[in-house]
């Protein structure tokens, strides 16, 4: 299915559904470049919320146990030695009094985390399916390009007024 671009609507665009979805992004971002950067990142915004929900819910305790656990398997991985006697013990009592903090920091990762690996295709999916759907619906009603951004900024002052 063709897409028409934002800035010259006589020409077409191909876009191959067998195409990966990285490679539709960047298709789709030379014709409507800020709508799709916008897009985008309103959609990126909304999948970080839904990412430290989720994390949340599992909730801080069980996020700091699994931040624990991984820093342990990481310290393993880097020291081929045990570590001193003693030590151990230290480290978890400072790790107690800073638990907090590090649950904080660890839901915020994890939630990094699963918005950069799982919710890309979701991303670049709605992103794909939203940006031509949005430029036609500004196109439609002028709000395109430079003439059509003074316009909509005179409807709506008209509308703000009209309000009042």
């Amino acid at each position: 299915m063709p897409l028409q671009l934002a800035c010259h609507p006589h020409l077409t665009l191909n876009a191959k559904k067998s195409a990966p979805l990285s490679q539709r992004l960047m298709t789709l971002m030379k014709p409507y470049g800020c709508y799709a950067v916008s897009v985008y990142s309103v959609i990126s915004i909304v999948d970080f919320t839904i990412a430290i929900a989720g994390v949340n819910l599992l909730g801080v305790n069980y996020v700091s146990s699994v931040a624990a656990s991984a820093k342990v398997w990481v310290l393993s991985l880097v020291y081929s030695h045990p570590p001193e006697p003693g030590r151990e013990i230290e480290e978890l009592s400072q790790s107690m009094a800073a638990g907090v903090q590090e649950g904080l920091y660890a839901m915020l990762l994890l939630a990094w985390t699963l918005r950069k690996t799982l919710f890309v295709p979701v991303r670049i999916g709605l992103t794909a399916a939203f940006t031509p759907r949005l430029v036609n619906w500004l196109r439609a009603r002028g709000w395109v390009s430079g003439e059509g951004t003074r316009r909509a900024m005179q409807e709506m002052r008209e509308r703000l007024k009209d309000r009042d």
